[in-house]
């Protein structure tokens, strides 16, 4: 009889899941076998099968709906209460007429993709100084631009900048294109 118990209480690591999502938990096989390597579910591998108790399980289950899942949060702060003043209106109303004049004017190819180009360059410069890379801005627009020397073989000049006579619509269209004679 206690051999019967016994064998009832045992349970593979796929019964384990299926108990689990019984019980409301999305714990699949893959979760199961990270938490009984660590030894979070208390686990025993027995000739190439992963074996665990009903009652380890539960321990387990219990465990993670007391943790919070995921990364904490910032609380946000709450909204203050702000009163318009003839000074903040403005202020909102020299924003919305610089937007509008920003929004009227004629832009260059050429401009748009010399700062995209630098906007590259300087996410590239901030990325690589997360990670504790210690160039500075003027190495890594040169290593950049070595390499965009090396890919691109004008000079770091694309087609588009090379002919600016073009028609705007052309200028806009990728270098690949005027080689592969597409326009």
């Amino acid at each position: 009889m206690l051999t019967q118990n016994v064998l009832q209480e045992v349970i593979t690591l796929p019964e384990a899941s299926v108990l689990a999502a019984g019980m409301g938990h999305g714990l699949d096989r893959s979760n199961l076998l990270r938490y009984a390597r660590t030894g979070r579910l208390v686990a025993r591998k027995s000739g190439g099968t992963w074996l665990t108790t009903r009652a380890a399980l539960e321990v387990l289950i219990v465990e993670l709906a007391g943790e919070t899942r995921g990364r904490p949060r910032a609380q946000s702060a709450a909204w203050a209460e702000v009163t318009m003043t003839p000074e903040l209106e403005d202020i909102l109303a020299r924003i919305d007429r610089l937007r509008a004049e920003l929004a009227q004017q004629v832009r260059s190819p050429i401009n748009d993709q010399r700062q995209r180009r630098e906007l590259i360059v300087e996410a590239i410069y901030h990325t690589n100084h997360l990670e504790g890379n210690q160039l500075s801005l003027p190495e890594v627009r040169a290593v950049v631009e070595a390499f965009w020397v090396e890919t691109n073989g004008h000079g770091g000049i694309s087609q588009d900048e090379q002919s600016p006579r073009r028609g705007e619509q052309e200028a806009r269209l990728p270098a690949s294109w005027f080689e592969m004679g597409w326009t």
